[in-house]
C-alpha cells in the first residue's frame, strides 16, 4: 500500500483524498484489484483523471498509474472513459464538475495559486 511520503507529492494525495470522500471508499479500496464495486471502480477511474489533469505532463502516465498500482495503460483508459462519460452522461457531468471545484478549491489553497493551467 502506498503511504504519505516523499515517493508521491502532496497534490496525489490531495485529489485522491477529495474522491474516497466523494465516493465513501478507502484508499484500500482503490488499490484493490475489484472491478464490480461500481463506486470503487468510478472512484479509481476519477482519480486517475484527475490525477492526469492536474500533474500530467509534469509526471508520467507511468508514475500516475503506479500511485494506484496500475500501468500507464490503465491510465489511458481511465482518462479516455471518464472523459467519454462526461461527454455523453449528465450524471458523470455534475460529478465532474463539483470533483473539479472541489479539487481546485483545495490545490489553490493548498499550493497558495491561482494557476492551475487546466
Amino acid at each position: 500500500m502506498i503511504k504519505e511520503n516523499e515517493k508521491y507529492p502532496p497534490a496525489f494525495h490531495l485529489i485522491a483524498k477529495r474522491i474516497e470522500n466523494y465516493y465513501g471508499v478507502s484508499h484500500d479500496d482503490l488499490l484493490r484489484q475489484r472491478r464490480g464495486v461500481s463506486n470503487v471502480v468510478l472512484a479509481r477511474h476519477f482519480t486517475l483523471f484527475f490525477l492526469c489533469k492536474y500533474t500530467h505532463p509534469m509526471f508520467t502516465l507511468n508514475k500516475i498509474g503506479a500511485f494506484l498500482d496500475k500501468g500507464h495503460d490503465s491510465v489511458i483508459y481511465s482518462r479516455d472513459k471518464i472523459q467519454e462519460c462526461i461527454d455523453i452522461y449528465g450524471q458523470y457531468k455534475n460529478d465532474y464538475t463539483l470533483l473539479d471545484k472541489i479539487i481546485r478549491h483545495k490545490l489553490r489553497k493548498f499550493y497558495k495559486t491561482d494557476d492551475l493551467g487546466n
